[in-house]
């Protein structure tokens, strides 16, 4: 079965309707496809696969209460962003959960029992330049819809932009990428039903 990495922020995305989402591409993928290698071979996903399930930041945590009968509870990271909480900065509750528990889980090790979302088909894959993205997918995106706007109109095409900018940067960040949308890379851009 397949499976696809997400960050906190395309997670909240995708809870919100999101159906296509940005991946970063290293120099050395991006090399590979200079040389006239197809995308399959950087790229986990292929247009045309089918059930391909989500990976993310997450703990696994086991209840030890003798009447649970060891029954396992999932905390995943994207719920527990710091932007979410309106507690002290130098809180983290993630921070403090990881602490309590220890049992912080790379998304790269999540299994699809422990996915709690997944795709039944990816629709396209393509490579694009960041500034290049066009409006209809930022709406994709960011899982906003254009048809309520005048997308012909300056100010809400800047405003999308801006709004994708800073959804992109986030992302970066979420990746720990010193990379931002100024920098203009090439991306990979999937797209699921």
């Amino acid at each position: 079965m397949k499976s696809i990495e997400l960050t906190q922020s395309q997670i909240k995305a995708l809870q919100s309707g999101a159906t296509m989402f940005i991946l970063p591409i290293s120099d050395y993928d991006l090399n590979i496809i200079n040389k006239g290698y197809s995308i399959g071979d950087s790229f986990p996903i292929n247009k045309g696969n089918k059930d391909i399930f989500v990976k993310e930041e997450f703990m696994e945590v086991l209840d030890r209460r003798p009447e649970t009968k060891g029954e396992k509870y999932y905390f995943y990271k994207s719920e527990y962003r710091q932007e979410d909480y309106h507690i002290s900065p130098s809180y983290n509750v993630w921070d403090s959960l990881e602490n309590e528990f220890d049992k912080h889980i790379a998304a790269s090790q999540m299994t699809k029992e422990q996915s709690r979302y997944s795709f039944k088909e990816c629709i396209d894959v393509r490579i694009v330049r960041v500034q290049d993205i066009l409006i209809s997918d930022c709406e994709k995106i960011l899982n906003i819809y254009s048809a309520y706007f005048n997308v012909t109109n300056p100010k809400i095409r800047t405003a999308i932009i801006n709004k994708f900018k800073a959804y992109y940067n986030q992302q970066m960040k979420e990746l720990n990428i010193d990379r931002t949308y100024e920098d203009n890379d090439y991306v990979f851009l999937a797209e699921f039903a």
